[in-house]
């Protein structure tokens, strides 16, 4: 899963939030065990918004500047 996220990461503006939760636990031992969960926002873009790109992902798209207009939206997004 975290490499997932840090993949959508690498593509597009997200938000991300992770949180875990006891399930059980056995004192004796201890052994704990937890339920991971992710959660991730991928921001709505439409075409015409303006874009402050982090400076990572601005040079990783080819040196752009870090602000963008998005001209047009298909499975890829275009500025």
């Amino acid at each position: 899963a975290n490499r997932f996220i840090s993949c959508l990461e690498s593509v597009v503006p997200i938000r991300t939030k992770m949180s875990k939760k006891l399930i059980g636990e056995d004192r004796h031992s201890n052994i704990s065990n937890f339920k991971f969960t992710n959660l991730v926002e991928i921001v709505p873009l439409c075409r015409g918004d303006l874009l402050y790109l982090p400076h990572k992902i601005a040079r990783d798209l080819g040196d752009l500047a870090r602000t963008a207009v998005v001209k047009n939206i298909t499975h890829l997004i275009h500025f």
